[in-house]
């Protein structure tokens, strides 16, 4: 594998759930086998829930993998996450 990182994407991770001080950190572990970079991260928390955002770089080729992993792996963190490519 070459050192090469094809940041050629964008995507919003959108996540929400109960309140969850970690959530953060659970898409950073989701996300940990990818390469990718953070661009921006947003998070509200109100009324016993919260609602966050991150907009990554990614390698197009990687995307599907992500996006089922987000989806798949949420649950465990209690979070209902989803990724839309920009």
């Amino acid at each position: 594998m070459s050192g090469a990182t094809n940041f050629a994407a964008r995507a919003l991770i959108i996540g929400s759930g109960s309140t969850n001080p970690g959530a953060e950190r659970a898409i950073a572990q989701i996300l940990a086998p990818f390469q990718h970079r953070v661009t921006e991260l947003q998070r509200i928390d109100l009324g016993g829930r919260t609602i966050i955002a991150v907009e990554i770089a990614l390698d197009p080729a990687h995307a599907g993998a992500i996006a089922t992993d987000l989806s798949n792996l949420g649950g465990n963190y209690g979070l209902d996450l989803a990724m839309e490519l920009l």
